[in-house]
């Protein structure tokens, strides 16, 4: 037999009442009231300000890096996701490895450094003739689609000799990529699109199908500005596939006053029809024809000079993403 439970209230009906209901005086509300407002406004001072303050950093600093390389610079097309980048190290340039400048180098006051010549008597391969490579470390995906830039201020240029066609021998700075080794006992390594600045301003693009008797006429020509020699000057090289990797894009630009405005100079598309009328073509037999199209990538890219002794600052080559 169970107990059954006792069903009257131990308390009255009207204790009861005050214990299910409880009621707040005026004072008790506005204290309340106070205490909820002043701790509102410690939570938004001291938490929600600095979390929007960081992440108000974070968005800027990923927009500086969206827009601009690690030196300042702006960037044309933003880096391919997982792409290579190679910034030059103003410190100690050869360090990585992967830098190669094939010459000496000379460290001016200012950090920035000296490199090539204007005399003809310091030799092709020497100082008048400069090719600073940016090479691939084994395992590395090769230099494709990219956009070059450096700064350069030319110094002397080879002023020529009067009584010589001077107009083809022009001094010249170009960036290139696209290709490998360039020397004549493996010619056919030698691909390249070459983005030029000469000396009198004026600027173009060529295409070397082997080296270095499979060259292009020039195209893409125009003279935006004056002559280079004095002043600082930024330039830039950017090539990459279109119509499904079956044609080039080449686009050159030119930061004439250094103050980080990039103008489109120069613009050459490749589908086929640009030829080299070298007579030498068939010399290497390349196997290529004469309106190959440089679709490859290459292990190198490259900063060259001709008869100028110059300047530079800011090297960098990155994988872009065009689209």
């Amino acid at each position: 037999m169970f107990l059954q439970p006792n069903k009257e209230s131990y308390f009255s009906e009207d204790e009861t009442s005050r214990l299910s209901t409880r009621t707040l005086s005026r004072l008790e509300f506005l204290k309340l009231l106070t205490f909820i407002l002043i701790f509102s406004f410690v939570w938004a001072v001291v938490f929600r300000i600095p979390l929007t303050f960081v992440s108000a950093t974070n968005q800027d600093t990923q927009a500086r890096y969206l827009y601009t390389d690690k030196f300042g610079v702006r960037k044309i097309y933003p880096t391919k996701e997982m792409g290579r980048e190679w910034f030059i190290n103003m410190e100690d340039p050869m360090a990585d490895g992967v830098f190669d400048p094939q010459t000496k180098l000379t460290r001016n006051a200012d950090g920035t450094w000296r490199v090539g010549s204007a005399d003809k008597d310091e030799g092709y391969n020497g100082k008048y003739h400069i090719v600073m490579n940016i090479d691939t470390p084994v395992g590395q995906i090769e230099w494709k689609d990219v956009e070059i830039t450096g700064y350069f201020k030319a110094i002397d240029v080879d002023e020529g000799d009067d009584e010589e066609d001077n107009s083809s021998r022009l001094p010249v700075l170009q960036w290139y990529a696209r290709g490998n080794n360039h020397n004549t006992e493996i010619p056919c390594e030698g691909t390249s699109l070459k983005c030029r600045i000469y000396s009198d301003g004026h600027v173009g693009w060529v295409k070397e199908i082997w080296h270095d008797g499979g060259y292009t006429q020039e195209r893409g020509i125009s003279r935006p500005t004056g002559s280079i020699k004095g002043r600082w000057i930024g330039w830039k090289a950017v090539i990459y596939n279109i119509e499904g990797g079956k044609a080039v894009k080449m686009e050159g630009y030119l930061d004439d006053a250094s103050n980080n405005n990039w103008n489109k100079v120069t613009e050459v598309t490749d589908d086929g029809d640009w030829y080299s009328e070298d007579e030498r073509f068939e010399e290497a037999e390349c196997n290529r024809p004469k309106n190959y199209v440089i679709t490859n990538s290459g292990p190198k890219a490259a900063f060259r000079s001709d008869g100028v002794r110059w300047d530079f600052k800011s090297l960098s080559v990155r994988e872009i993403r065009s689209v």
